[in-house]
């Protein structure tokens, strides 16, 4: 992954030898969004996302390295981060406040907040009941949606990899929006020490 890093260098180099702002402007806002953090954080994911077969342990971790990153992303809305530990106790309610945060004219955007909040559906259904009766309606509502932000097909058509694969998509989505908002909020605390 920090090979994409090293490229990106040697690339913002080359535009400035040779003055293309515009490539300087790109391959600058790559080094400042994609960090070693962020590569970290994606690598970490991958170790952690299972990939035995196993749809009930996919979608709880999943969700669970997930709602860690929509966390992240809203707390960093907030200057005063400790009166927040009681707050935002369910995810349901942590996810509708990071969605608060969204245009409300970007469908995109939008689109993303319902597949977090239909992953979360998924993961309670599977975490409090014994019956999986509609699971299956859940899943493809889920994959419906999350299917406009996945850049290449699964492996195969089932319902696990094809999971697998939108999890994924949605992560990398949520790491994103987490590591842009806390480079605002450290932004934030450097001007005001």
């Amino acid at each position: 992954m920090n090979s994409s890093r090293y490229h990106w260098q040697e690339e913002l180099e080359k535009a400035k030898a040779q003055g293309d702002e515009a490539k300087i402007k790109h391959f600058s806002y790559l080094l400042l969004t994609y960090t070693d953090e962020y590569f970290e954080n994606l690598d970490k994911f991958y170790t952690l996302l299972p990939s035995n077969g196993d749809l009930t342990l996919l979608v709880l971790k999943g969700h669970l390295l997930i709602e860690q990153q929509i966390r992240s992303y809203v707390h960093n809305h907030f200057p005063n981060q400790k009166a927040l530990k009681e707050v935002f106790k369910d995810t349901h309610s942590l996810i509708n406040a990071g969605k608060a945060y969204a245009d409300p004219d970007c469908t995109e955007t939008l689109a993303l907040w319902d597949c977090f909040i239909k992953l979360n559906s998924i993961r309670n259904f599977l975490a409090h009941r014994l019956d999986h009766t509609g699971l299956q309606h859940k899943i493809d509502d889920f994959l419906k949606v999350s299917d406009r932000f996945t850049s290449f097909g699964p492996d195969s058509d089932s319902a696990y990899d094809r999971m697998h694969n939108a999890i994924n998509a949605i992560y990398q989505k949520a790491l994103y929006l987490s590591t842009v908002q806390e480079k605002k909020y450290r932004e934030f605390e450097e001007q005001r020490t």
